[in-house]
């Protein structure tokens, strides 16, 4: 299934006056550039997923979460190995879109709200905010083997970073998620992602410290 499969229906229940191949083609181009390694077509596809298994009436507004998951990478960065303001920057991309699609200020608003949390340091306020938020951190709960592609294809997109650099904002993060109360905000996630998460992440980042004591 590709972008504009998702989408047709959406902007036809939106009232969109635009053409939706326009985003779609636009969202497929982005997530082809030849730069990235793990925020690719796959990584979305992987999430759609997750969402077509979501039980009834745990998402609020499906469209705007659909939305929000097909925007919330479509732009990614890397300069001199530093990862730039992306979701700020995917959020301000996609408001631009879909006003030129013709959505309405309220939908737009909400998607770009929901793109935002993504960067895992703003706090979500709203039930499809924390879904998107547990949504784009399900992979941390992967079997180890797949965690470890993962990471390596992570580690390929900032491969103008220095090893130690990486490493240290690396193991930041991962601490960062391992000193939360919980890695998932919502319910259904925590059941089904916690523990291995916790798993993954740990084990990866006592590896990360070894390497950053030589």
């Amino acid at each position: 299934m590709n972008i504009l499969t998702r989408i047709e229906p959406i902007w036809r229940r939106q009232g969109a006056t635009q053409d939706p191949a326009i985003f779609a083609n636009e969202m497929e181009r982005r997530y082809r550039e030849p730069h990235r390694r793990h925020h690719t077509l796959n990584h979305l596809a992987q999430g759609w997923e997750v969402i077509d298994q979501l039980p009834p009436g745990l998402i609020q507004s499906s469209d705007e979460l659909e939305v929000a998951w097909i925007g919330h990478d479509s732009v990614f960065e890397v300069i001199d190995g530093v990862y730039q303001l992306n979701e700020i920057n995917s959020g301000q991309l996609i408001v631009e879109m879909l006003l030129q699609a013709g959505l309405s200020d309220q939908f737009v608003r909400s998607v770009y709200d929901q793109i935002i949390r993504t960067d895992h340091k703003t706090v979500p306020e709203t039930n499809d905010q924390r879904l998107i938020v547990d949504l784009d951190l399900f992979q941390l709960a992967v079997p180890a083997v797949d965690f470890d592609i993962n990471y390596r294809s992570i580690r390929e997109e900032f491969a103008q970073a220095p090893e130690k650099l990486f490493n240290v904002r690396t193991a930041s993060f991962f601490q960062q998620m391992l000193d939360r109360q919980r890695v998932y905000y919502t319910d259904y996630f925590f059941r089904r992602c916690e523990a291995r998460a916790r798993e993954n992440l740990d084990r990866r980042l006592r590896t990360l410290k070894i390497m950053l004591e030589n």
